[in-house]
């Protein structure tokens, strides 16, 4: 299965030019605007995007707006919010991974990744249990932040795997102890949030895509599903239906709520299915989204929404589901958004989505009504 990232197949890597030891700048917005609080919802329909120093908003349709990044961060593949004001999103810049933090915010700072590292690292996806803890995946391993994003540090790795510097292309935190990674080698687990991280030798798990936990639960899928109901420390096959083959995007809810989104060229790999009871047994959607799926979000058990692009992949699309996953509809998308590559939600109707373009963070509060 490709990867969606730069480097190709999953399992390849990238040139690495390491031994070189910097503290990396990258970029955090801190701050909210006419957000009014957590609850204060109603005023951020009227916020107008910042201008950043090197120039100024994409022009948006009605129902969007947009944050341009600074021009050295080249595109964005994940986010994570541990509340509406407090967002983390990662990606690639022009010399090494890219970090903005905060939701509408204006104030820009720069943070360090520390260590040695490569010019060429990116990281892939970002999982937040608190406002200040993160934990990124990168294709050097995972990264952790204890600070709220200003600062990253390359998390404890067993000696022998950490000489090869796994490759990681998802994580997902169930609480602020309990962490999970999927990536080449396999799949990780963290007890300890995201500082030490031990690989799963019992779970033959290579190579896959994305990962959800919440609660007792996590779902990790690559074509197929894996379901753990035990916070990710032992795992079995998900059955899911027949016809759904090409899964790359997960989310749960809760422990017995998650759903599983496909992207592809045929209609088996477009489907999607949802579960009510932990994995155990699974539905599959009437009306999947449609086009390259690359992400999906599920605040409440009803609400979900799904990013990626349409079939040319040429244009960022978001999708929503209202009944669990049953059925999904098209968002009206926004202008300057190439691609979505993440997207999450911290409630039923405020969200961030994030990819590639000439602006790079999107966010609503109405879900998806209108954008900012």
């Amino acid at each position: 299965m490709a990867r969606r990232h730069r480097w190709g197949v999953i399992g390849m890597r990238a040139p690495a030019l390491y031994g070189l030891r910097l503290w990396l700048s990258v970029f955090l917005v801190l701050g909210v605007t006419g957000c009014g609080g957590a609850s204060g919802l109603s005023n951020a329909a009227t916020t107008q995007p910042s201008v950043a120093s090197h120039g100024s908003p994409v022009p948006a349709p009605v129902g969007w707006s947009s944050k341009v990044m600074p021009a050295r961060v080249r595109l964005l593949d994940g986010v994570s919010c541990a509340t509406v004001s407090a967002c983390v999103a990662v990606g690639a810049g022009a010399a090494g991974p890219a970090v903005v933090v905060g939701l509408g915010g204006s104030a820009w700072r720069t943070g360090s990744v520390r260590g040695e590292i490569s010019l060429l690292l990116d990281f892939y996806s970002v999982s937040c249990p608190s406002t200040s803890r993160c934990i990124a995946a990168s294709d050097g391993g995972p990264y952790l932040t204890t600070d709220a994003g200003r600062t990253w540090v390359l998390a404890k790795l067993p000696a022998d795997i950490a000489r090869n510097e796994p490759a990681l292309n998802a994580v997902s935190c169930a609480s602020v102890s309990i962490c999970v990674a999927v990536g080449d080698l396999g799949i990780f687990r963290s007890a300890d949030g995201g500082g030490t991280w031990a690989l799963l030798t019992s779970v033959n798990a290579p190579a896959e895509r994305a990962i959800s936990c919440s609660g007792s639960t996590c779902l990790a899928v690559a074509g197929q599903a894996l379901v753990s109901n035990d916070g990710g420390a032992s795992w079995q096959s998900g059955v899911t239906p027949t016809g759904v083959s090409g899964l790359v995007a997960a989310s749960c809810a809760s422990s017995s709520v998650c759903v599983a989104v496909g992207s592809g060229s045929t209609t088996a790999e477009e489907g999607a299915t949802f579960t009510s009871d932990g994995g155990r047994s699974w539905t599959a959607s009437s009306t999947p989204p449609h086009g390259v799926v690359d992400a999906v979000a599920c605040p409440t058990a009803n609400s979900c929404f799904a990013s990626g692009a349409n079939s040319a992949g040429g244009s960022g699309e978001v999708f929503r589901t209202s009944d669990g996953g049953r059925s999904w509809s098209s968002v009206t998308p926004p202008l300057g958004a190439e691609r979505l590559y993440g997207i999450d939600c911290v409630t039923d109707r405020a969200c961030v989505a994030v990819g590639k373009g000439l602006s790079q963070v999107f966010f609503t509060l109405d879900a998806g009504t209108t954008w900012h």
